[in-house]
């Protein structure tokens, strides 16, 4: 079964001010950014390495084709033809907009012009209230008009402490138009600005928006009311600059995808990936459906209660997970073969200096060596191996927490709080608005469920389980990691024995005799015949002196021992372990709570336990990977 691309749900969002001086001409350059940015995300697949020049683009392509038959020996996942790809990725369009006349009408039309569409209202104060703002019967029309248009209306300020508010008071109206402005900013991924660059007397006006906009990180497209025929441009932060205001400068809207939306050019990259063939995927499906079915049944569900799941979220699931170890097995295998490669090198180097130092041509294998590390790290990077990783795998474990949790029925609470450090610019919740709406489709597609069986399935098939597989990952980590740290005390005792010899002179003798043989063959050089035979002589000499020998180990092992222990310090296999171990310990007392509810309310509150206990093992893991690049050895 082949999937269909997941949808990116955009979200844009407006502000802008309610008098304009040419109308047209506003709504015209509106059509041509959603024009700009609709091109730009969907042209995603053909800008990969466009913005770099021939030459570097001619380079990374060498790499590739020269590291591809390392990857083919090692059996490791390579893309091709027959890769898994899927189609473009389609854009869902939603506009944020609190229906003022003007700006926020003509970009909420605009934008509801695109297929697939949708309107989301948000007023500052109760409708009834701001229904007032619009006195012109054509006004208030247009607004009634888009107001039943909307998917979703929002209403501020609308509390029974808030009622009591007096709206008529300025300084109140200018606190919800604020308050309403920072609501668009919050639900948007791109902010189109329409306006005149300058600040309003009063508070909660354009100008305030777009600099709250630009302080939360958003892309703020600036179309100029005043000459709305100039090309927009991005506002972006800038601590140095001045215009258009303190802390903002002007650039061109980006060509690039990742530079306009980087959750779309993150979808768009696991939509088209074709490193796993659709084969391997479907044989991966076939498992996981098969394991689903053989849970319900322990569990007592119906078959038809994993009917919904099976259908959409879990193949999701599977080619996401797929994708997370291909490219884990990647990542591992780039880390340790820099540091083997680097230690590779300095091995070959001593070898061509003690005992064969008049072959140079035996440097050829260090030259390659570290060629070899220098391709396999571009590769890494032009392939984003580790992005890639941390990116499937955080859907993935989204994805299967969301299949379990479907079944209850229970709203994820990570989906309205996610988890964000101001330092880590990692995965983060664009999955979660992609698959949203089918999330919800899921829950409601699902029967009834007798309460027993539930309990049973989430806790002994989701949450035991999960907790096993910790206990078997830290188990499988020590052992790994106990067997670096051997091989590391190995390494060390061995230099240690190896400098000790050297320093006390075990294994030297008396070179008299090959210095006399040297000096003959010096005086008969004419020969060439003997000069082949000195050669032979001298390497003889040396690979049968242990003091050589001794002087070889004693160089090579530390380089070694530093390659064992960069490669034990960057897959940090120890901090693995006792994260999994505490990981499980937490599992194991949370299915012991969950067994104890009796009631849905109750089993629903420790589940929600259970997804944030989750959600937040999922995000250390993968904020601890994200300073964890391969680079080269030095």
């Amino acid at each position: 079964m082949r999937l269909e691309s997941a949808r990116y749900p955009l979200r844009i969002g407006v502000t802008g001010h309610r008098n304009l001086k040419d109308e047209v001409a506003v709504a015209n350059a509106v059509a041509r950014t959603l024009v700009h940015i609709e091109e730009t995300l969907l042209g995603a697949a053909s800008q990969s390495g466009a913005s770099r020049n021939a030459f570097s683009r001619l380079l990374d392509r060498a790499a590739l084709v020269l590291v591809r038959p390392a990857l083919k020996l090692f059996r490791l996942p390579m893309p091709s033809k027959g890769g898994a790809g899927l189609r473009e990725t389609p854009i869902d369009w939603t506009v944020v907009s609190p229906l003022a006349k003007g700006s926020d009408r003509i970009v909420a039309h605009a934008v509801l012009d695109q297929p697939s569409s949708r309107l989301r209202v948000v007023t500052p104060f109760p409708v009834d209230t701001y229904r007032q703002d619009f006195h012109a019967g054509s006004d208030r029309q247009e607004f009634e008009d888009l107001l039943s248009n909307a998917e979703t209306t929002t209403e501020l300020h609308c509390s029974t402490e808030a009622e009591e508010l007096d709206w008529s008071n300025p300084l109140q109206r200018s606190q919800g138009y604020f308050d309403v402005g920072r609501y668009v900013v919050d639900a948007s991924e791109i902010l189109i600005a329409i306006w005149d660059g300058n600040y309003a007397t009063g508070f909660g006006g354009t100008g305030d928006i777009v600099r709250y906009a630009i302080s939360a990180g958003r892309r703020v497209i600036w179309i100029d009311s005043n000459e709305p025929n100039r090309p927009a441009c991005m506002l972006v932060p800038d601590a140095t600059s001045s215009e258009p205001f303190v802390g903002a400068r002007v650039n061109r809207v980006p060509d690039y995808a990742k530079d306009l939306s980087i959750g779309y050019h993150r979808l768009a990259a696991y939509n088209r990936d074709p490193l796993i063939s659709q084969a391997a995927i479907d044989e991966a499906t076939a498992q996981e459906t098969s394991h689903l079915r053989q849970q319900a049944l322990q569990a007592g569900l119906p078959q038809d209660a994993v009917t919904s799941v099976e259908r959409t979220l879990l193949p999701l699931y599977t080619r996401a997970d797929v994708l997370a170890v291909a490219y884990q097995r990647l990542y591992m295998f780039g880390a340790k073969a820099l540091f083997r490669l680097s230690a590779f090198a300095v091995t070959i180097a001593v070898l061509q200096l003690l005992f064969f130092p008049g072959a140079l041509w035996i440097i050829v294998f260090e030259v390659f060596a570290m060629l070899a590390a220098v391709l396999l790290l571009r590769v890494s990077q032009i392939e984003a191996w580790q992005e890639k990783w941390l990116n499937d795998r955080h859907m993935a474990e989204w994805l299967r927490t969301a299949s379990y949790t479907a079944m209850l029925g229970v709203h994820h609470k990570t989906e309205t709080t996610p988890i964000k450090l101001s330092f880590y610019d990692g995965p983060e919740q664009w999955f979660v608005e992609t698959f949203r709406d089918l999330v919800a489709d899921v829950k409601e597609a699902i029967p009834p469920i007798e309460f027993a069986a539930l309990q049973k399935y989430l806790v002994d098939q989701w949450i035991t389980q999960q907790a096993a597989w910790h206990r078997q990952n830290a188990e499988r980590k020590k052992r790994i990691a106990h067997f670096y740290h051997r091989l590391g005390i190995g390494c060390f005792c061995l230099t240690f024995v190896m400098a000790s010899l050297h320093l006390f002179s075990v294994g030297h003798r008396d070179h008299g005799t090959h210095q006399v043989h040297q000096q003959k063959s010096v005086d008969s050089n004419e020969h060439a015949h003997d000069d082949s035979a000195t050669g032979d002589a001298q390497r003889d000499n040396r690979l049968g002196d242990m003091s050589v020998w001794i002087s070889f180990f004693a160089v090579i092992l530390p380089a070694w021992g530093a390659s064992i222990h960069a490669i034990a310090s960057l897959l940090d296999y120890d901090r693995v372990a006792e994260h999994s171990e505490r990981m499980a310990q937490n599992l194991e007392r949370l299915a012991e709570r969950c067994r104890r509810p009796y009631s849905r309310e109750a089993l629903a509150a420790e589940i929600h336990h259970a997804e944030a206990i989750m959600a937040v093992e999922v995000h250390e893991w993968a904020v601890s990977l994200k300073f964890r690049e391969l680079v080269l050895p030095s």
